[in-house]
């Protein structure tokens, strides 16, 4: 006997695909093996900033194993939630080692709902999922009215989906272990027979547009036989082993009145078309199979429900009356010869469409972070992928930044050369006209005006002497090589920490096994200090090496640095007295030089916004606005080591926080809150928490990759990660492009500087001063300490900055794994009570049994 709901589906002409139901009395504990999986995986904190989120998966699943059956007001919300589900399974299963959290999935079988499969497999869950977003696609399509375009539109495209699905489920099921012993639902011989099923009533979705349109006879022919291909196909699996006892036999008694239906309904268009080509004979032949067919349909649908029986008893009264008159009109008409059936030619089907993917579930939009709650949690593969990614993104940079730099000291050297900009400045500063000059004044030099200093020079030295001149120089140096000794040194106390540390976790493994490993909560934070230890490590090996290189620089320098002993006011006194001629400074090709010199300086100034964006690629500062609820309420951060550089690394976001509204990431870098430097995860805390209700100002150094990127490393599926790195660093392109046409127009304006310096030189020569090439020579010599200042003093800053942030970074890092000791032998001392108490108890077990 047919079920309500079967009669409800076959009232539509149209079979639906049953549910499969959770077994209720299997409950699924997503909250406590996600929450166990992330701290050991992650971190404790990392499982604490994610809890709202395990709970929300939990509430999930249960509303998908609410899903019982389908009604034509429900079906929408119930699809909404399997995809929510679906999406949410396929992205755990390629951000989490599923196979470490001990869950079992159970369901019925859709169309025996006694037999049940249990698999601890998320893939056999992601299986019925699919399986049961197939049935909703199905029954959205049998609902639909089909009496107008837009329906028959519409559930076309949901059998297609339909079929879809149920191509993913046999690929799914037929790649896991357990795709051997599948409940009969799942056997990939029911699985493709469904399919073809979806694909028959999707063409058959086609054959009722074609025909509303009134196609010819010729297409509405290829359309039914592509139908009746179909049914005939699914039949024939219905029939066969395993499905046939399997299967309900209202299924198969469907399938074959459709089959019979169509098979009449192609030969019934064929005849039109013999009838089109003035065939009338065979017209004849082919009514009378059409009239056949049609009629075995009516016949075998005769216990049908009344309204389903109709649809085959009209068609068999439409095509009869038709073979009653093509008949009665060739023999008192045209009165051609009848062929044999079997002389006929077959009509051949026309498959029009066929499986298609719901475009929630390919869509790049089903990837974005409102769908992922777990877009925070980085998998290691996907880490290693990023760090690839940042190295090539780390040398490009470095690369692009060497071409600038070495065409910039490149410039610098062959003005040196050229005797620039000294020669120029000799003659420009200290100019007097020669109509003042008194005679006198020539014959002793003594008697002459002292030049003045070139303004721009002047300005650069003054700078140096409000800094602290040479003498502070040597002070800095000699501080830089105190704070290296003193990380050293912190770096050995850590490294002892940790030892004490991993001394007290292999004697407490090698004493308790198995039992340490699961109450042990603190293996994550010790890998985690471990990893930070050798960062840290390897910056400051890199870091003493750039300190070596700048003592030797700094001492090669020190005959050029020595005149930045003397005051502004000293090396102003040692200009060499003298003038110039007004009549050179204001010569043609002193004016040329300055303004290509000039020209070569501005061109200098795109370099510095070329870098500036390079590095804003790699590593961007920006300003967020997080909103706070009230003066109490968190933004959802969770804090941890002092970064290298500056402010302290955000190890986890809090999914739906506010932190997370202002799309904070993991890997961002805190640098400020509300305009007050961050310097240790507990004083930035207090900064947050102090903060009134409203917006939080937050300064951040992003993470040297885009959240998209690692979306797309996440979601790449068995794809290799090359091409999706590639495409990612094809950013730097259009910068590389620009920092090779720097390159070339700053050769183009030194070649134009050294023509304009040939000019300037001939006139320097025809005029004959000797006081222009003392003053060039002193000019030079301040030039030379200038540049020497400026070049060490700025990576003597650097690392200053450097080892003072390092050196926070190692103390608390050495106070974190102190914390962690304590923890770790808090843990310790728990399981002796424990285990000691489990003796007690049995002892006094055993004494009781023997008393």
């Amino acid at each position: 006997a047919l079920s309500a709901q079967q009669h409800r589906e076959q009232d539509k002409h149209m079979l639906a695909l049953p549910v499969k139901c959770a077994d209720s009395r299997h409950a699924v504990d997503w909250p406590g093996a996600l929450h166990k999986y992330v701290k050991e995986a992650y971190s404790k904190k990392q499982a604490e900033a994610h809890k709202a989120a395990f709970k929300s998966v939990g509430e999930l699943r249960k509303e998908v194993a609410s899903i019982r059956t389908f009604t034509e007001t429900n079906v929408e919300g119930a699809r909404a939630v399997l995809i929510k589900y679906e999406r949410l399974l396929a992205a755990m299963e390629r951000r989490f080692q599923m196979q470490s959290m001990p869950l079992e999935f159970c369901w019925k079988d859709a169309f025996k709902p006694n037999v049940k499969q249990g698999e601890a497999d998320t893939c056999f869950e992601r299986t019925v999922v699919l399986f049961n977003l197939a049935a909703a696609a199905s029954f959205a399509a049998i609902t639909q009215k089909r009496t107008d375009v837009e329906g028959i539109r519409t559930a076309c495209q949901q059998f297609q989906q339909a079929a879809w699905l149920l191509m993913v489920v046999k690929d799914m099921v037929a790649a896991s272990s357990w795709g051997q012993q599948t409940s009969l639902d799942l056997h990939p011989a029911c699985l493709d027979m469904l399919q073809k099923l979806m694909l028959a009533q999707a063409q058959r979705c086609f054959y009722e547009r074609a025909e509303m349109d009134q196609k010819s006879p010729k297409l509405l022919a290829s359309l039914a036989a592509q139908v009746r291909d179909f049914y005939s196909e699914v039949y024939d699996a219905m029939r066969a082993p395993p499905l046939k006892l399997y299967l309900d036999n209202s299924w198969t008694e469907y399938v074959l009145w459709n089959f019979k239906l169509f098979e009449g309904l192609t030969h019934y268009h064929a005849a039109a078309e013999h009838a089109a080509q003035y065939e009338y004979g065979k017209q004849v032949a082919r009514l009378s199979l059409a009239a056949e067919s049609v009629k075995q349909s009516a016949s075998l649908s005769s216990k049908a429900p009344p309204q389903l029986r109709a649809i085959y008893e009209e068609a068999a009264k439409k095509v009869g009356r038709e073979y009653a008159l093509a008949a009665k009109d060739n023999s008192t008409v045209y009165m051609e010869i009848v062929p044999p059936v079997s002389s006929l030619v077959s009509i051949s089907g026309r498959v029009v469409g066929g499986a298609l993917a719901p475009p929630e579930l390919t869509e790049n939009s089903s990837h974005t972070r409102s769908a992922d709650p777990f877009v925070h949690l980085v998998p290691a593969s996907v880490q290693q992928d990023l760090e690839r990614f940042v190295d090539e993104a780390r040398r490009r940079t470095e690369k692009i930044f060497h071409k600038l730099d070495q065409a910039v000291a490149d410039g610098k050297n062959r003005l040196l050369e050229l005797d620039l900009p000294h020669a120029l400045q000799a003659v420009v500063v200290g100019t007097v006209g020669d109509s003042t000059r008194d005679s006198s004044t020539d014959s002793a030099a003594s008697s002459q005006p002292r030049a003045p200093l070139p303004p721009e020079l002047a300005k650069q030295l003054e700078q140096i002497h409000k800094a602290g001149g040479e003498a502070k120089l040597r002070q800095n140096m000699d501080e830089l090589r105190k704070l290296g000794d003193k990380c050293d040194a912190k770096v050995i106390s850590v490294e002892a920490a940790l030892h004490s540390l991993n001394a007290l976790d292999a004697d407490a493994a090698s004493k308790h096994g198995d039992k340490w490993l699961l109450v042990s909560a603190s293996a994550a934070a010790k890998r985690a200090a471990m990893e930070e230890l050798a960062q840290l490590k390897r910056k400051l090996e890199e870091a003493a090496g750039g300190n070596e290189e700048l003592a030797r620089r700094h001492e090669a320098k020190a005959d050029a640095l020595a005149i930045l002993a003397l005051s502004p006011d000293e090396i102003q006194a040692q200009v060499p007295a003298g003038s110039s001629s007004r009549a050179l400074a204001s010569h043609e090709s002193v004016t040329t030089l300055q303004s290509k010199l000039q020209a070569l300086e501005a061109h200098h100034a795109t370099r510095e916004a070329l870098a500036c964006r390079c590095i804003d690629m790699t590593s961007s500062t920006r300003v967020v606005d997080a909103r706070k609820q009230a003066a109490s309420a968190p933004l959802g951060l969770t804090l941890g080591a002092v970064n290298a550089d500056a402010g302290v690394e955000i190890e986890a976001v809090t999914p739906g926080s506010a932190a997370d509204a202002a799309a904070v990431s993991v890997g961002d870098v805190l640098i400020s809150v509300n305009g007050s430097l961050c310097r240790s995860a507990t004083q930035a805390s207090k900064l947050i928490a102090a903060a009134p209700m409203g917006t939080v100002r937050l300064v951040l150094q992003s993470a040297p990759y885009e959240q998209s990127l690692v979306n797309a490393l996440v979601f790449r599926g068995e794809a290799p990660a090359g091409p999706i790195i590639s495409d990612a660093l094809a950013k730097f392109e259009p910068v590389e492009a620009e920092a090779a046409w720097f390159v070339d127009e700053h050769m183009q304006l030194l070649d134009a500087v050294a023509d304009a310096n040939g000019a300037f030189t001939s006139a320097c020569i025809s005029a004959e001063e000797r006081s222009i090439s003392v003053k060039q020579d002193y000019f030079k010599r301040l030039n030379d300490a200038v540049d020497a200042w400026s070049g060490v003093s700025a990576h003597v800053s650097e690392g200053l900055t450097f080892f003072a942030t390092a050196t926070r970074a190692l103390e608390t890092l050495e106070t974190s794994v102190v914390k962690t000791v304590a923890a770790m032998e808090d843990e310790r001392d728990e399981l002796d009570k424990a285990l000691e108490a489990e003796v007690a108890a049995e002892k006094a077990a055993a004494a009781a049994a023997a008393a």
